[in-house]
């Protein structure tokens, strides 16, 4: 016989608690138990709280708010159906209002605790959430061609991008114009306070008319035109030479003469390495491609002009077409360098429209556009000077039509560029733009164009605000300098915000050119972001446990909340001070009545109403004002539990038990059930203990003498789950005896053996004195 005592607390074996309901102990020297050994339960005593009971659709819903009605969204969160203890059920309220949780600067860090102790003894929630720490530095992103293009992406949080257009129509991708650009978009929204979207334009790579020209001219003299007629080539020297009169009238900026008098011809530059030939028209029309006969392009691993029949810009195709070289066979060398900076559209769009051709395939009206002002929800555009000497810089805005709501026909208003912000020199133009914080821009000093990278900041700062940065480097350095805080929302110079919370997250996008025939098209991206692609569940998926209630779709300004002068050590410096409303019961319209936080409600915010408050012992309605980093709530109120005393089946799963579950069918090895509640002081919560009057044997089936080093116990409830409403510890005292039956069959073998060996002994004996004291022969 022994007493076994096993718990759920720490000891010298077993260094850490274990669960309550879920108890395993280690015995160094082991437990002998013999075959026919039973097991009674002599006492068990757990530490059992109440039950919390939600149940669906009558105290299971709670709404909540961070910032003003215009702009922000009430939450409705619904939490699961079923029983809780507190720490169960405040794990479970944090969960699913972080999941509800759109902006990444509150994303994550909603809390709730239950303290039993509090109230004298009755128990309290506290609820409350925190701000999130702006990114130190560019973090991770994920870009993604928006078209289904395949561009060269790079990622470690800066991101070089490669776009080539080599493979395009030179006709259709051109870069310098920004001609059916390709959509960039990263996964993870801009961080809401003070998160940015960095996009780094470095130069178009490629060759230049006036260096092509030049190599055409400082030839040395020259040039042998190839022409192959039936695999067989015909030569013509001939030289090139600027064109004058009617042909340079015209437009034609080369002619090349024949050494043998033949009739000259008259090129034009048509872009990306193309030039057009009149072979014709003497020069006598105007030199467009229309009106040119042949086409050559450069081809810099040749060093020759070659026309489509003989490769063009790639490989050579052997004895046909035609192609220009050095006399003598020597290759033309063109300078490679920067040609300008093409046309780049960077900004960022509502998550709406980052989802639109998913969830509305095929509409239109779901599309991110290429195009500025409307094509993003805000566009900032750079793009060279027709002249080809500059940058021009133009703000765009995308405005929705107030009643039409995503992805109606005609929600988008039609928007425009932003007043005096179009087409602006940045070294002439800037410092005629409005003061932003008191600063008014300065025009760039230093700029070199073609040569210096561009950087495009779009930053946002308290959800709401918009600030535009623009600077550039020397020479592709990395140092940017000059940057100009050129605009922001907010400052009454019609660029307002449009930005609600429904919209997030805010996704960072791009319009760039497809680079050239030559060269990709090269961008760094980069940005403060959030740390984790957040899912908008109003717009994306059917059951997120949260529904938005969309406020009007209207412009507006921003709100005027500001930073807290005195933050606490652990609230972020930049932490912002909005107003919260929290709807846990009831709302009646008395309620626009009285003083917040428990009134003062504004009829727009009379619905939808929460039910969840009893349970929580939280008061209907917080309505806090704006000026706290955090607004938390505690339990005023007994929170109201639903104590349901089923019983509880403990098993000891180590042993060949056999037992069963009526209330689920299923197979359990059990020793006992016993209530969850102290019969004899009518204790139902608690330290409770149990003391069987007559402890029930039950056989363990062992078939043979074991030796046991772990012993398990689980406490289940009647439907088989764990036991989910105790705490630690839980103590189990075990008797471990020799079954009755099973002990006389091991005494009755012990004694058939003693009866043998006694019987072999005498045996043996009488076969030993065989012929003992018979005369020896």
């Amino acid at each position: 016989m022994s007493l076994v005592t096993i718990s759920s607390k720490r000891n010298t074996e077993v260094q850490r608690d274990t669960d309550p309901a879920i108890i395993k102990n280690h015995f160094k020297d082991g437990l002998v138990l013999r075959e026919g050994t039973e097991v009674a339960l002599v006492s068990l005593t757990i530490n059992k709280l109440d039950l919390f009971e939600i149940i669906a659709g009558e105290n299971d819903v709670f709404i909540w708010r961070i910032g003003n009605r215009q702009s922000f969204e009430q939450h409705t969160v619904t939490i699961a159906e079923g029983n809780y203890n507190g720490s169960t059920l405040a794990t479970e309220l944090a969960l699913k209002a972080n999941a509800s949780t759109l902006l990444g600067n509150f994303k994550g860090t909603w809390t709730c605790t239950f303290d039993q102790t509090a109230q004298n003894g009755e128990g309290a929630f506290t609820m409350n959430y925190d701000q999130n720490e702006t990114p130190a530095a560019p973090n991770a992103q994920t870009y993604t061609a928006y078209d289904g293009g395949t561009p060269s992406i790079t990622n470690n949080g800066t991101a070089l991008v490669q776009v080539n257009g080599a493979v395009g129509n030179p006709a259709v991708d051109d870069f310098a114009t920004g001609d059916n650009p390709l959509i960039i978009t990263g996964n993870k929204g801009i961080f809401p306070n003070d998160g940015d979207f960095e996009c780094i334009i470095r130069p178009q790579e490629g060759y230049t008319e006036i260096d092509q020209r030049e190599a055409l001219r400082a030839s040395g003299g020259l040039v042998d035109e190839t022409i192959y007629s039936g695999g067989t080539p015909t030569n013509r020297l001939g030289t090139f030479t600027p064109t004058t009169g009617t042909p340079a009238t015209n437009g034609w900026s080369l002619v090349f003469t024949y050494e043998n008098g033949d009739d000259p011809t008259y090129w034009v530059y048509l872009g990306d390495g193309e030039w057009g030939v009149d072979e014709t028209y003497d020069g006598t029309l105007t030199a467009t491609r229309a009106n040119s006969d042949d086409f050559y392009f450069w081809n810099p691993t040749r060093g020759v002009w070659a026309d489509e029949l003989n490769g063009g810009r790639g490989a050579e195709v052997v004895n046909t077409g035609s192609f220009y070289i050095k006399n003598g066979g020597v290759p033309f060398a063109v300078v490679q360098g920067n040609i300008g900076m093409g046309k780049t559209i960077s900004g960022y769009v509502r998550n709406y429209l980052y989802k639109g051709r998913t969830n509305y395939p095929g509409d239109a009206n779901a599309d991110i556009l290429k195009t500025s002002p409307d094509g993003f929800d805000i566009t900032v555009t750079c793009e060279d000077t027709e002249a080809e000497d500059g940058v021009f810089f133009s703000l765009g805005r995308m405005v929705q039509n107030a009643g039409i709501e995503f992805p109606n026909p005609g929600w988008r208003s039609a928007s425009s560029l932003v007043t005096d912000f179009e087409d602006l020199d940045p070294t002439s133009d800037f410092s005629s733009l409005p003061p932003v914080a008191g600063v008014t821009p300065a025009n760039w000093a230093s700029y070199n164009y073609p040569d210096d990278h561009i950087k495009i900041r779009v930053a946002i700062s308290k959800v709401l605000q918009v600030q535009i940065y623009l600077s550039h480097d020397t020479s592709g350095n990395g140092t940017f300098i000059e940057e100009q805080f050129v605009r922001r929302t907010g400052d009454s110079n019609g660029f307002n915000t449009t930005i609600k919370e429904k919209f997030f997250p805010l996704r960072p996008v791009m319009a760039v050119g497809r680079g050239n025939q030559y060269f990709a098209s090269r961008y760094f991206l980069q940005g403060k972001f959030d740390s984790t692609e957040i899912v908008n569940p109003n717009f994306e998926v059917a059951n997120a446990n949260t529904v938005l209630h969309k406020g009007e779709s209207v412009e507006l300004e921003d709100e005027s909340d500001t930073v807290t002068t005195s933050p606490a050590a652990a609230v972020p410096a930049n932490a912002m001070t909005v107003s919260a409303l929290y709807k846990f019961g009831e709302i009646y319209a008395s309620d626009t009545g009285g003083n917040p936080p428990e009134g003062g409600l504004a009829a727009e915010d009379l619905t939808p109403s929460g039910s969840i408050n009893p349970v929580l012992g939280f008061n209907r309605l917080y309505n806090f004002g704006s000026g706290q980093t955090s607004n938390g709530v505690v339990s005023t109120n007994s929170p109201i539990t639903n104590i349901a005393e089923p019983t509880l089946s403990l098993e000891l799963p180590d042993f060949n038990i056999k037992g069963a579950n009526g209330n689920t069918g299923d197979s359990m090895r059990v020793i006992a059930v016993v209530p969850k509640e102290e019969l004899h002081t009518n204790e139902k919560t608690g330290t409770l203990h149990y003391y069987p009057s007559f402890p029930i044997m039950i056989d363990l089936n062992l078939p043979q003498e074991q030796i046991f080093y772990d012993l398990n116990a689980i406490l289940r409830l009647p439907d088989g789950r764990v036991a989910n409403d105790l705490i630690n510890p839980t103590e189990i005292t075990l008797l471990f005896k020799e079954g009755e039956e099973s002990k006389q069959r091991r005494m009755m073998k012990e004694q058939a053996l003693m009866i043998s060996s006694v019987m072999g002994n005498r045996q043996s004996a009488m076969i030993g004195g065989i012929g003992s004291g018979n005369p020896l022969i």
